[in-house]
């Protein structure tokens, strides 16, 4: 009898979990993300994954700072979140793949006056074929630890140094930085 009332328990209690998984995964609502800034970051954002999160972003009513290295694609990119979800996007043109002090502050000027609350760091490299680690030049590996690590963990600095505005009163704290966005790093 105490072998029966240990297994009932016990099913209890993972039906309970599977309840509260249900839930967590399917049926809550989804996060407001205005809660924690009106602009969303996305970098390598026009084409793949980093267009899809920019779209989504703009759909949700955020406003976008679209960043990539082609001109002419991100002109494109802007123009059909600004058409399609009518919210503001701005863009700046940068090649992660030469991230110099120069890129850096380009950067940081463009981000201090947006208040942002989600970065998306979606910006890649690969090689254009499958190799073996040992089978890739230097340069190879060199680049690809530029532009999927450095550049990375520069806009991350980045939109930190912008500051985190307080939710009570608005001010920007500058020293002690207590990021309250999101930071997705996909790449």
């Amino acid at each position: 009898m105490e072998l029966l009332s240990v297994l009932c328990l016990a099913a209890a209690a993972k039906g309970c979990h599977c309840l509260y998984l249900a839930y967590k995964f399917f049926l809550r609502p989804g996060k407001e993300l205005k809660q924690y800034g009106q602009w969303a970051v996305v970098t390598g954002a026009t084409d793949g994954i980093g267009k899809a999160y920019a779209m989504e972003l703009a759909r949700q009513g955020l406003n976008v700072l679209l960043v990539a290295r082609s001109e002419e694609r991100l002109t494109e990119t802007a123009k059909e979140l600004k058409g399609k979800y009518h919210v503001t996007v701005d863009q700046l043109k940068v090649d992660f793949s030469n991230f110099d002090a120069a890129a850096r502050e380009a950067v940081k000027e463009k981000l201090a006056t947006l208040d942002v609350g989600i970065l998306i760091n979606n910006v890649g490299l690969s090689y254009p074929y499958t190799k073996y680690f040992h089978e890739l030049k230097d340069q190879e590996v060199a680049d690809i630890m530029e532009v999927n690590m450095s550049s990375m963990t520069w806009m991350k600095l980045g939109v930190q140094l912008v500051g985190v505005a307080s939710p009570v009163s608005g001010e920007h704290f500058w020293d002690e930085l207590e990021p309250t966005g999101a930071l997705v790093s996909w790449g």
